[in-house]
């Protein structure tokens, strides 16, 4: 069940609220929750999105309103859930899947779990080189590169963050934008 307390300051749980209440929501300077179609609506058609998946159901509607806006092959798919990505692997051998991982165990599954589902991306957390060590870390995500896969880490908020992937994946998730920006230079 995923709340929106973190970038709201409500509480709701997104699977058992009303559109309406979610919509009510002020993200703050005036922004709202936009519904998926809103954000294709709004959006050029040449500007690639990726869907995060957060709950196994909503995977199939996801991808089938994707495919409605003819907007597949700009659209990664990412999800915590290896099944979410599993009902639109099957329901398309050409999907863009990623793999966000939010733990050891997923970690570790992630190199099979990217042949099984001939993923495109994986996406570890920069807190993983605390867990495991520095030098584990890097040889990790060097290894996810080996496999032709495209790497967004996340959530990089720290000079020392920074530097320690920057040279390695192809994408930093990041907090602080103007922060990271500034470290680029």
């Amino acid at each position: 069940m995923i709340p929106t307390e973190r970038v709201a300051g409500k509480k709701l749980v997104v699977k058992v609220s009303s559109t309406a209440g979610l919509k009510s929501l002020d993200l703050g300077l005036a922004q709202r929750i936009p519904l998926l179609e809103e954000v294709l609506k709004a959006l050029p058609p040449s500007i690639p999105l990726f869907v995060e998946i957060k709950d196994v159901e909503a995977s199939i509607p996801a991808y089938e309103l994707i495919e409605r806006y003819n907007r597949l092959d700009n659209t990664m798919f990412i999800s915590f859930h290896p099944e979410a990505l599993e009902k639109i692997r099957m329901k398309s051998s050409e999907a863009k899947l990623g793999f966000i991982i939010g733990s050891l165990e997923a970690a570790e599954r992630a190199p099979e779990l990217a042949m099984k589902l001939k993923l495109q991306a994986i996406a570890p957390p920069v807190q993983g080189a605390k867990y495991i060590g520095k030098e584990k870390f890097v040889e990790y995500l060097k290894r996810i590169k080996e496999m032709g896969l495209y790497t967004a880490v996340w959530v990089v908020n720290t000079e020392e963050e920074y530097k320690l992937v920057k040279d390695i994946v192809d994408a930093i998730i990041t907090d602080n934008i103007k922060y990271i920006k500034k470290l680029r230079r």
